[in-house]
C-alpha cells in the first residue's frame, strides 16, 4: 500500500560543531559551516570532520567560535562565498560587535 520507502544512504557523526548552514558542491560532496572551529568543512571516515577552508584572520582551528561562521553560499558547484558575525580571531570575539561586525567574504579570493 506504499508508494515509496525512504532510507538514508549515508550518515555522519560529527560532534559538536555548531554547524550552520551546509551546501551541496557539484561532485556531490557536503559542505557545512564549522562554526564552533572558524571554517568550512567536510564529512571525514574517521575524524569529526575535514577542514578545508578558513577565513585569514583565524589563525588557528580551535573549538572556540572565534568568528561565528555562520553562513555559506554555493555558485558553480563550488563554496563560494561565507558569512562570519565578526572578523575576529579572539574566542568569542565576535560577540562584542554583534549587531554591526559581520563580514561576508569570497571563499576564492579569501578576501572580505
Amino acid at each position: 500500500p506504499y508508494d515509496g520507502l525512504f532510507l538514508p544512504r549515508a550518515t555522519y557523526h560529527t560532534g559538536d560543531l555548531y554547524a550552520h548552514d551546509l551546501g551541496f558542491a557539484a561532485d556531490g560532496s557536503v559542505w557545512a559551516c564549522n562554526t564552533r572551529f572558524s571554517c568550512l568543512a567536510r564529512p571525514s571516515a574517521g575524524y569529526a570532520f575535514e577542514p578545508v577552508w578558513k577565513p585569514p584572520f583565524v589563525s588557528e582551528l580551535a573549538p572556540e567560535d572565534r568568528c561565528h561562521l555562520n553562513g555559506l553560499a554555493v555558485v558553480d558547484g563550488e563554496p563560494r562565498y561565507v558569512t562570519c558575525l565578526g572578523g575576529t580571531d579572539a574566542v568569542g570575539g565576535w560577540r562584542d560587535r554583534k549587531a554591526d561586525g559581520g563580514v561576508v567574504m569570497d571563499v576564492r579570493a579569501d578576501a572580505v
